[in-house]
């Protein structure tokens, strides 16, 4: 996805974008922050009908671009690009007297506008930045990270995670992007918006509940972009897709109650020809209006409208209504297990399958040569299974699924474990 189409998204429906603050509390090497001060000085230029000479130029540039980042050497490429964006098509006149009038000088941006090191930290508590409620754009593609290791008894939590406990706010697997996505709220004014790129299990994962619960009593969603199905044309070994969402915060004096009359858009853009010729197209089947409410109680509708039409929500509606495999599960007495993966963080590995006692039928040419050891606490490696299947999606399946499936259901999740 090109810095290009984020702006699009950042700047709709904003009348003069030259007036607006703009912040990255992780701004890397600048890219975004770049992009936004190009729109804000054609915007200018365009509102004024020529260009603006450089001290013009330098005023706007220090009064509405910020960011921070932990890197020193990022935030010194992120100054560098600024400085080219700002002597971009200046005329002679102009360079003439940047380089011999001695009250003209280019801004030191380092320490000032861009915060490097320990202060640059989002999360830091001397982050000038971060948490004060004062731009009216929070800009930003925040790290990933999902710790590998489980945290041992007594070590002291990541500084994300100590911020999440001091506020009490929800993270999900340790995910730093839900604690980023929690703090931007903060660094807004009421009227601000929020345009984050994050990692899109952040928002669909049945997992990640807990944390959209949280985020949107505090957040109203305006748009979300799902371009999981594009993550290879965006980076081309990219294992996780990413989403763009649009939010505002909400008034945090009043009540948290999500009106059922709110909605947002909500865009899943596939792969086609298109991308040949250089457009991305959004069909109609690709478009839908969510209701707020539906998420916070549950993401299952982003997921079935990521490949699926309203139709096929009807119908997956009405197969739940026949009951799951969950239910089925515990109405025959059957326990189940999900935690058979390749690798899964540091889980212990059970090598070969026939150390687990299980017979795996694989449903791919890429047959499994280890698996994590199960995480149920009532499998062992003993138990003989009733089925196993490879299944990337939840035990709430319609069980209405298993009379065209008849249990051989296939996917690229982990696998599940049914004992008898």
């Amino acid at each position: 996805m090109s810095a290009g189409r984020r702006r699009s998204h950042l700047w709709k429906g904003v009348v003069d974008p030259s007036q607006e603050t703009v912040f990255d509390g992780t701004c890397g090497s600048g890219i975004l922050l770049t992009t936004a001060f190009r729109r804000m000085l054609g915007h200018a230029q365009a509102a004024r009908g020529e260009p603006l000479n450089v001290v013009e130029r330098i005023a706007l540039l220090k009064s509405r671009i910020f960011g921070s980042d932990v890197s020193e050497p990022a935030c010194r490429v992120s100054a560098f690009s600024l400085y080219l964006s700002l002597l971009e098509e200046l005329v002679p006149r102009d360079l003439v007297e940047l380089t011999s009038a001695p009250n003209v000088k280019l801004p030191e941006l380092l320490g000032s506008n861009l915060i490097a090191g320990k202060p640059g930290d989002f999360f830091a508590a001397t982050n000038p930045f971060a948490g004060r409620a004062k731009f009216s754009v929070l800009l930003s593609n925040p790290p990933w990270s999902e710790p590998d290791d489980l945290r041992a008894a007594g070590e002291a939590p990541l500084g994300y995670e100590a911020w999440a406990k001091r506020e009490g706010r929800a993270l999900v697997r340790r995910q730093i992007a839900a604690a980023y996505a929690q703090r931007a709220v903060d660094s807004v004014t009421a009227n601000g918006r929020l345009v984050l790129i994050l990692p899109a299990s952040l928002l669909l994962a049945p997992t990640s509940q807990p944390f959209l619960v949280d985020w949107l009593s505090r957040v109203r969603p305006e748009r979300l972009i799902n371009f999981g199905d594009m993550r290879r044309q965006l980076f081309a070994a990219a294992d996780h897709g990413c989403v763009v969402i649009v939010a505002r915060p909400r008034d945090p004096q009043a009540r948290p109650v999500v009106p059922v009359s709110e909605v947002f858009d909500y865009w899943v853009p596939k792969v086609d020809v298109s991308l040949a010729f250089g457009r991305l197209t959004l069909h109609t089947s690709d478009r839908a209006r969510v209701q707020t409410q539906e998420l916070i109680q549950d993401n299952a509708v982003l997921r079935y409208r990521t490949w699926g039409t309203e139709a096929d929500v009807r119908l997956v509606r009405r197969l739940l209504r026949e009951g799951t495999i969950e239910e089925l599960a515990e109405q025959r007495g059957w326990a189940i297990g999900k935690g058979f993966n390749r690798t899964r963080h540091n889980s212990p590995k059970l090598s070969p399958f026939a150390q687990a006692t299980v017979s795996p039928r694989p449903c791919d040419s890429a047959p499994m040569a280890s698996v994590a050891r199960l995480r149920a606490e009532n499998f062992s490696q003993g138990d003989r299974y009733r089925c196993l299947v490879r299944f990337a999606g939840r035990r709430s399946i319609p069980r209405s699924a298993r009379a065209v499936s008849r249990w051989h259901l296939c996917g690229t999740g982990s696998p599940v474990g049914f004992r008898r």
